[in-house]
């Protein structure tokens, strides 16, 4: 339906017609407005998800490794900044729902989610690539408890993987929502210019971003994995 419509204004201006009134764009461009939040939404719960099975594993392993006081500072850490990041995250979903409850014009709404977006998700990318890894430990520190100790005996190996993970995460994170920002960044060119000049570019970027999307499940996935990897190398 979006996309007849954006072909039937690119028709109306090649044939020198009359443009479309800011009434009929805004009606328009909206859907693309709410496409574009959904990327929020989506890898923001997403964090929250794999946050919160953290915290519970690694509240289990603060009793596994009761006795044992260094995994104790590890499992309470990994706790503390689970919760931690969990909480920042539902901090902006409430911020993204207040913005959508407060029934905007469509400029100001999406004024107000970049906004957010450019003061905030910038040090949430980091939260978004540390929730894979984070929950990868806490099954491995489960998993690999014996007796209350766990032994690292690749610590180099351990360390390159980890970064690694860490790198591939916060770069395909960035890349996934990165089509969602140029899609908002488009609607507020084309309401204020009166024209469908950036809809190009949105119509592909809504393709692009559904194969960055496919690829980034890939990742989180294989983030997953090579934590448990880790594991078994080192059992």
């Amino acid at each position: 339906m979006f996309d007849e419509a954006l072909k039937t204004t690119w028709k109306r201006a090649e044939a020198g017609q009359p443009p479309r009134s800011r009434a009929e764009l805004e009606g328009l461009l909206w859907p693309v407005a709410r496409w574009s939040g959904r990327a929020l939404w989506a890898a923001l719960w997403t964090s929250i998800a794999l946050l919160g099975v953290t915290a519970v594993l690694s509240s289990l392993n603060l009793r596994g490794y009761r006795g044992n006081a260094t995994m104790l500072v590890v499992e309470g850490g990994l706790l503390a900044l689970s919760l931690a990041f969990l909480a920042f995250s539902a901090w902006l979903i409430a911020r993204l729902r207040r913005i959508m409850r407060a029934d905007l014009p469509l400029v100001e709404t999406v004024e107000r989610r970049l906004a957010l977006y450019d003061r905030w998700f910038g040090a949430w990318l980091v939260v978004g690539a540390m929730a894979p890894w984070m929950l990868s430990l806490a099954i491995n520190t489960l998993i690999d408890n014996q007796d209350g100790t766990y032994q690292i005996h690749q610590p180099i190996e351990f360390a390159v993987v980890t970064a690694a993970s860490l790198g591939v995460m916060y770069v395909a994170l960035t890349a996934s929502l990165a089509p969602s920002v140029r899609s908002m960044r488009a609607v507020l060119h084309d309401v204020r210019a009166q024209a469908l000049d950036a809809t190009a570019e949105i119509a592909e970027v809504r393709q692009r971003t559904r194969r960055v999307r496919a690829v980034l499940a890939g990742l989180l996935v294989l983030g997953v994995l090579a934590g448990l990897w880790l594991w078994w190398r080192n059992a």
